[in-house]
């Protein structure tokens, strides 16, 4: 069972969020939509590209949860592979960029991370924007997703900054 609920507040009946959704979770009846979570897969897309807002997830687990798992399912997919991480830390807004809304951003552009350990690059990443977005998320310690992923063996915390040529 997930461990979140979805609610609808509909305004009207546009249907893009049935549209949107690649998991076939969201079904139609007369007069609602109504999401089987059975299927929904949390991604949220559906909540990003709603015109009226009307749809909101309200999660039972914590956000400590929450970012442990992201680390386990990182390492997963990641584990025995070489890769490039590339961090672009432009257009910083309030909300995730994954959302469909265009909002202001936050500051200035600071600018492109390049790294091949996944660990020092996001660690990196939140050095240079937790003041903040610190404050505006106070409660939510987004370290405990990277010194879980240092414990999973993704790469390590310390990194050292080199200008590009």
């Amino acid at each position: 069972m997930k461990k979140f609920h979805v609610f609808f507040a509909f305004l009207h009946f546009c249907l893009k969020c049935f549209e949107y959704c690649s998991f076939k979770a969201i079904f139609k009846d007369k007069k609602h939509s109504v999401i089987d979570q059975k299927k929904c897969s949390g991604c949220c897309g559906c909540m990003s590209i709603c015109p009226e807002k009307a749809i909101s997830f309200h999660w039972s687990s914590g956000s400590d949860d929450v970012q442990k798992k992201v680390a386990q399912y990182a390492s997963a997919v990641t584990k025995g592979k070489k890769a490039l991480y590339f961090n672009f830390l432009i257009n910083i807004t309030r909300d995730c960029d994954c959302f469909h809304t265009k909002e202001p951003k936050l500051t200035e552009d600071i600018g492109i991370l390049i790294s091949q350990d996944p660990v020092a690059i996001d660690q990196a990443s939140w050095d240079m924007t937790k003041d903040i977005l610190g404050r505006i998320y106070p409660d939510i310690d987004p370290e405990i997703q990277l010194r879980d992923a240092e414990r999973l063996g993704m790469g390590e915390l310390r990194y050292k900054l080199k200008e590009a040529d």
